[in-house]
């Protein structure tokens, strides 16, 4: 229990570093809360600002 708590804090952070900017933190975060699977919403949002 203890474990996935800090595997899930550790993942957020990477996250958040890859991310590297506001909007796609705030993103994630948004991700996160809704349980969806934040990799690939990352990826296209990405491509959609490219």
């Amino acid at each position: 229990m203890i474990n996935d708590a800090i595997n899930f804090a550790f993942d957020y952070l990477n996250r958040l570093i890859e991310a590297k900017s506001w909007s796609m933190m705030r993103q994630i975060s948004v991700d996160l809360y809704n349980k969806k699977e934040v990799r690939t919403a990352g990826r296209e949002h990405e491509q959609a600002t490219k």
